[in-house]
């Protein structure tokens, strides 16, 4: 239970957000709302990862934590925030090394 709180009160509020950013989103028309959908489905897709690696820090923290294993908790620890300095750093400067994305709506929908 107490392992599980953080990661309960973190899932609302992201859902909550979600909803927020959601209504927002509704108020700029049908292109805007397609657009917004097929950026979430491949953020989802993307985000998979990043997820999957969070609960396994979770489990991985707890299983360690009752063993009384302190040192391999600071070790994934510092690896997991290694890692994800590096995938901050390529979704930061991947953009900029590709240049344009070019899709852009030539013409508009019928």
């Amino acid at each position: 239970m107490f392992l599980g709180a953080p990661i309960s009160f973190q899932n609302g509020i992201i859902g909550f957000g979600g909803l927020v950013v959601q209504c927002v989103v509704n108020g700029f028309g049908f292109m805007f709302v397609a657009g917004f959908t097929t950026t979430n489905k491949l953020y989802g897709i993307l985000e998979l990862v990043a997820v999957a690696l969070g609960y396994s820090m979770v489990t991985f923290t707890g299983q360690n934590l009752g063993a009384k294993k302190y040192d391999r908790i600071r070790i994934w620890m510092i690896s997991g925030i290694v890692e994800l300095c590096m995938r901050i750093s390529v979704a930061l400067f991947l953009p900029l090394l590709i240049g344009e994305t070019g899709i852009y709506f030539a013409e508009v929908a019928a």
